[in-house]
């Protein structure tokens, strides 16, 4: 698994999802092998995207969080040195995200 690359997904899970949820739900992460990819998850029953987003439109300071965006960066990157990355972030319909990284092997 390349360096800073769960880090900062389950940091944003921590910070945007379950701090401000007010039931302080769980986070799962659980990493599996199917065939030849690498398949990590990243789970939590937080307050999810969207609400995530409105308290944000809401909040009077303007922190923007770049944690999805290095990741992205970062998959990018290392797509270009022959790795085989994907990653998907969904809602979860009970509230929650998901982001499902698999890394295939070469």
């Amino acid at each position: 698994i390349p360096p800073m690359l769960i880090q900062p997904c389950i940091e944003n899970a921590i910070q945007h999802g379950l701090i401000k949820c007010p039931t302080k739900e769980m986070l799962y992460v659980k990493v599996m092998e199917k065939g030849e990819t690498l398949i990590v998850v990243i789970e939590d029953h937080g307050i999810g995207i969207d609400f995530a987003e409105k308290i944000k439109e809401r909040s009077i300071a303007k922190y923007k969080s770049h944690g999805r965006e290095l990741v992205r960066k970062k998959i990018n990157l290392l797509n270009e040195l022959d790795y085989n990355i994907t990653s998907n972030t969904v809602s979860l319909e009970t509230g929650g995200t998901r982001v499902t990284l698999r890394i295939h092997k070469n």
